[in-house]
């Protein structure tokens, strides 16, 4: 079983994650570097200067398994917020976005701060080529991602899922701004009144 769209040598091969409901892809480049035999490091980067990686499932991956993967990393890393393991070879649904469900993800402690980078090392898989350690999901994923790009948050992958982007936030006033809107325009409805009539 080997991930097609990992490209390159034997010892590192290269991807990108992108969203085609989203123009201005890709959005986060993919480095898969097999250091020795079963022991490798993922790294997800920025790609374009204006974009991030934030928040839940930034650094998703599914593993290939199949060569004795047991779900032991190291080196877990985020130049942005704090980043931690919130699943290893999830034995339930674990979907990402539409981009399909992926037995090991890791998240960012929330968006305040994008990274640029995130990786993590993998070991014990059996792994004899850097193509080996990742296999499509049943939506052809291997990989996925959490984005924020001109304010805009989406989520992205390496097969052709269009997932949604969210935009802005909406403000909502707090009660008391919509009372003193109220009582402002009871105020001004006499002195409209009069200035009719006259």
């Amino acid at each position: 079983m080997a991930d097609s769209d990992c490209v390159g040598t034997t010892t590192s091969c290269t991807f990108t994650l992108s969203n085609s409901g989203i123009p201005g892809g890709p959005f986060v480049d993919v480095t898969v570097k097999l250091n020795s035999t079963g022991n490798a490091t993922i790294t997800f980067t920025q790609a374009g200067s204006s974009n991030g990686i934030i928040d839940g499932s930034s650094l998703s991956l599914n593993v290939n398994t199949t060569l004795g993967y047991t779900g032991v990393f190291t080196g877990l890393s985020s130049d942005g917020e704090m980043i931690s393991n919130a699943c290893d070879l999830c034995s339930q649904a674990n979907n990402v976005s539409g981009f399909g469900t992926f037995n090991m993800i890791f998240n960012q402690k929330d968006a305040s701060n994008a990274a640029t980078t995130v990786s993590v090392t993998l070991t014990g898989g059996g792994w004899t080529s850097a193509s080996q350690v990742l296999a499509f999901n049943s939506k052809g994923d291997s990989a996925a991602s959490h984005v924020a790009i001109a304010g805009c948050t989406f989520y992205v992958g390496d097969g052709t899922t269009n997932s949604p982007a969210t935009c802005g936030s909406t403000s909502v006033p707090e009660p008391s701004v919509y009372l003193q809107l109220l009582a402002s325009g009871l105020i001004a409805l006499p002195f409209i009144r009069r200035k009719r009539i006259i």
